[in-house]
């Protein structure tokens, strides 16, 4: 198309190539989909109208990714890819999301020029629903919330007939990766040699018990096992936090290693923990996929409480946070190390902000089903908010067994229950 720019792809778009190159049968969780349901007198005029300015603010949204000789670029294109065209049906919801769920991107249609932003608006005889796909190409969860902001906005403000009132744009998501690729000039060697001494002697790779009750079981698909963090240990977490001077999160990490430990005798520990990779202002509303990873290189003592544990973990997320920004992948292949042990800390729950506002209508989301596979035999995801900490331990149904993921949940609980115990 007349007017395309190309750029380069940002290391984390690097790394999903690969994933996608490497785990095709991983690509459902990639390309998500937001399905909502609209009651009440939806202007369509003014909903089509927004997503549209939407799109023209952030450049990633009208991004597709196509391979240049070697390797693959950003396409960016000047006009938004894929219009919001109205469908009526009289087919069911159960219909509706069946469709949407088929029709998710596979490896080839992402990495050959496929639209990764697609909305959609479905009349059906049971109501008007909302569908946004869009793919972690181009979006992470940070990403999400500001989508919704600004459709909002933009909604609200095509139907009071006014300008937008929305905060200017310094960065588009190209120049996020250009910034990212010129750190691997000016920082990478540095934190190569920090992270190469810290985690000397460290593996990124847990034991985990041979499975037995694998037999039948689809290769990546997972199970979910749910851990809920008793008030008593909420307290006694918090209390730990105070006393170490550090983040309930670093105590969350402490404890995850010392489950692990307890779990499979793995002590010397490489972790990963996703952030939002947010702290300049200039990436604050953009629309991209900017999650980085922070590593924590942990030894798990025995005889040290969880308290001291989590002293140390914070020390050293403070000594590395030089290197925030570079890219964890990046450090990784340098040190000739694999995939990192996955902890998750989300603080907060889904909440009215992470669904777009339109007034006068009713906005309720609605599940479209999907199998979700990952080539990491075990990862957490620790949900932390005021009122309580729960987890959810995601593993291969045919790589780690249930009993193994329900070992570590009650070794964490147990640890969090008495943080001044020896571990």
């Amino acid at each position: 198309m007349t007017g395309t720019t190309l750029a380069p792809l940002s290391p984390q778009q690097d790394e999903m190539v690969r994933n996608l190159l490497d785990y095709p049968e991983c690509v459902d969780r990639y390309d998500f989909v937001c399905l909502f349901r609209l009651d009440g007198p939806v202007d369509r005029a003014a909903l089509a109208g927004a997503l549209e300015d939407v799109v023209r603010r952030h450049a990633a949204l009208r991004t597709v990714i196509r391979r240049h000789g070697d390797g693959y670029l950003q396409e960016i294109h000047p006009e938004p890819l894929v219009a919001l065209d109205e469908s009526r049906t009289d087919g069911d919801l159960a219909a509706l999301t069946d469709a949407l769920a088929a029709g998710r991107h596979g490896a080839d249609a992402v990495l050959s020029g496929a639209p990764l932003f697609r909305p959609g608006l479905h009349v059906l005889s049971g109501g008007v629903f909302l569908s946004l796909t869009i793919h972690h190409m181009v979006y992470d969860g940070w990403s999400l919330s500001a989508l919704w902001r600004e459709l909002s906005e933009c909604y609200t403000a095509r139907v009071e007939k006014r300008s937008a009132r929305l905060p200017e744009l310094d960065w588009s998501y190209a120049d996020f990766a250009a910034e990212q690729r010129a750190l691997v000039s000016t920082l990478l060697p540095e934190a190569v040699t920090f992270w190469r001494e810290a985690a000397e002697g460290f593996s990124s790779q847990v034991p985990w018990p041979a499975p037995t009750a694998s037999a039948g079981e689809p290769p990546l698909v997972l199970g979910h096992v749910p851990l809920r963090v008793p008030d008593h240990a909420t307290a006694a977490l918090r209390s730990a936090a105070r006393q170490a001077r550090v983040s309930p999160s670093a105590v969350l990490l402490g404890a995850t290693a010392a489950a692990v430990a307890r779990t499979t005798g793995w002590r010397s520990q490489l972790i990963g923990t996703d952030t939002a990779g947010r702290e300049d202002r200039r990436k604050r509303h953009l629309v991209g996929h900017c999650v980085n990873s922070r590593f924590t290189a942990v030894t798990v003592e025995p005889g040290v409480p969880l308290v001291e544990l989590a002293r140390r973990v914070w020390d050293q997320w403070a000594a590395a946070e030089k290197y925030r920004d570079v890219y964890s992948d990046l450090i990784l292949q340098e040190l000739g190390l694999s995939r990192l042990f996955k902890v998750n800390l989300n603080s907060g729950r889904v909440t009215a902000q992470d669904v777009p506002a339109l007034p006068g209508v009713g906005v309720t989301p609605v599940p479209v089903p999907v199998v979700i596979r990952d080539w990491r035999p075990l990862h957490v995801v620790w949900n932390v908010t005021p009122a309580q900490i729960d987890a959810r331990l995601n593993h291969q149904r045919a790589g780690v067994d249930r009993s193994v993921a329900d070992a570590f949940g009650r070794h964490a609980l147990t640890v969090l229950e008495n943080p001044l115990d020896a571990i």
